[in-house]
């Protein structure tokens, strides 16, 4: 197993899959970056080899983000929508569609980190631009796309479809289907752990969707995300990246 870029958005079990990786020998031979955006890992040419990402569900990865940015020193976004927890998810998703509240924490935050890497445009333009939320601007910013340019939901699908996705909810199957045989895995980790991280609580997010379009919108998306055959991407031997037509 060679050339095998791997990048997780944060929040969607990439260091489960890092210790799987390393479990199952292939540490040395697949690359790892985290979650340094695809186009700043300036010492991997894409087009060498195949390329998969972790992704969770949105209204999942939402709440833990409310749940764990709050702690965090840097100005991550989610914490700035929460202000460091004072408004709950519920209020901090409906600031992310508000162009007052966008326009306020542009000229306050031009830039921001996300998960200790420096974001040099924050995501309150993608926000505006697009309809759609963090979720979606994680996705733009994981893969690096060259226009500047809010991405709609049809176009940020297509781009996912050329990638392979380790997606939480299903992380042993995908494993296996990108690694074209059975794994071991890390001990301490239950399959519950699989499926959803401890800070799911489906109280918090119920009805979200239907009160936030942007999360209605993201959860289309999902939809069709869940619906793709990998199968073919996982047995692909180059990868020829979208991004160049954006």
């Amino acid at each position: 197993m060679k050339n095998l870029i791997i990048f997780h958005i944060p929040r969607t079990a990439g260091k489960w899959v890092h210790e799987t990786v390393d479990l199952n020998g292939y540490g040395q031979s697949v690359k790892w970056r985290g979650h340094i955006p695809l186009r700043d890992s300036v010492s991997l040419n894409p087009l060498l080899g195949r390329v998969a990402m972790t992704i969770r569900d949105p209204l999942s990865w939402y709440q833990s983000q409310e749940n764990f940015t709050k702690y965090m020193a840097e100005p991550n976004p989610m914490k700035l929508l929460t202000q460091g927890g004072h408004y709950s998810l519920d209020e901090a998703l409906a600031r992310m569609a508000n162009p007052e509240v966008l326009r306020e924490l542009e000229a306050q935050w031009p830039e921001v980190s996300f998960f200790k890497h420096k974001a040099t445009k924050a995501p309150w333009w993608f926000f505006r631009d697009s309809g759609l939320g963090l979720w979606s601007w994680s996705i733009v910013n994981a893969l690096k796309v060259r226009s500047p340019r809010a991405l709609s939901a049809q176009e940020i699908t297509k781009m996912l479809s050329k990638v392979f996705l380790i997606r939480q909810g299903t992380l042993r199957p995908d494993l296996e289907t990108l690694f074209g045989r059975g794994l071991e895995y890390p001990k301490e980790t239950s399959l519950e752990r699989d499926d959803r991280s401890s800070d799911y609580d489906t109280s918090v997010t119920t009805g979200l969707a239907s009160r936030h379009s942007l999360v209605e919108k993201e959860m289309r998306m999902w939809k069709e995300i869940e619906s793709l055959d990998q199968t073919q991407i996982a047995t692909t031997k180059r990868w020829v990246p979208l991004l160049r037509g954006f």
